[in-house]
């Protein structure tokens, strides 16, 4: 495991919310989990 993350979790939403945007923008929808396995898989938390 790496001593230091590369990106901190705000970067990480951030990078996750551009994503999304750019998804609705191409006319398709996502919608984003915000439950306890989401964030521990892509998290750590």
């Amino acid at each position: 495991m790496l001593d230091e993350p590369r990106e901190t979790r705000a970067e990480i939403i951030e990078d996750v919310e551009r994503a999304a945007e750019r998804i609705r923008s191409d006319g398709t929808t996502t919608e984003l989990r915000d439950d306890e396995e989401t964030r521990e898989r892509y998290l750590g938390v």
